[in-house]
């Protein structure tokens, strides 16, 4: 199987088409329907990156973003791309200065998206599973 790659959006219709997308890209998709699950997801599955959305009930995607970009842990390093609706560049600007490597607005190209994934993963070395 591919690199892993967690899927952290509230939107079950959506994080189907993005396991799908992900598969057929012979990415290993991860997904996550919660915040708070999919930090737990973050720790136990220790996915190459991570493809987060903002708006979610309970623990929002900056909230999230802020908690994997502080921890100590090597994982702190892990590209995140939000992939989002919030289209203003307030949002953008935000997740960015966060430690966000990358921001997607929805709808996007998948292709697009998987030459993001792939270059954050060479970028950061992330390609090589052990």
């Amino acid at each position: 199987m591919g690199r892993k790659i967690l899927a952290i959006d509230d939107d079950q219709d959506f994080v189907t088409m993005m396991e799908l997308t992900l598969k057929a890209f012979d990415f290993d998709p991860v997904i996550a329907i919660e915040g708070s699950e999919g930090l737990k997801k973050f720790e136990a599955e220790k996915p190459d990156l991570v493809l987060l959305d903002i708006m979610m009930p309970g623990i929002d995607g900056f909230k999230i973003l802020e908690q994997i970009k502080s921890n100590p842990s090597r994982h702190k390093h892990t590209p995140i791309i939000m992939l989002t609706a919030k289209a203003d560049s307030a949002d953008r600007d935000k997740a960015l200065s966060l430690g966000a490597d990358d921001y997607v607005t929805k709808p996007f190209e998948p292709m697009t998206l998987k030459r993001k994934i792939e270059f954050l993963l060479s970028k950061t070395n992330c390609g090589s599973r052990q």
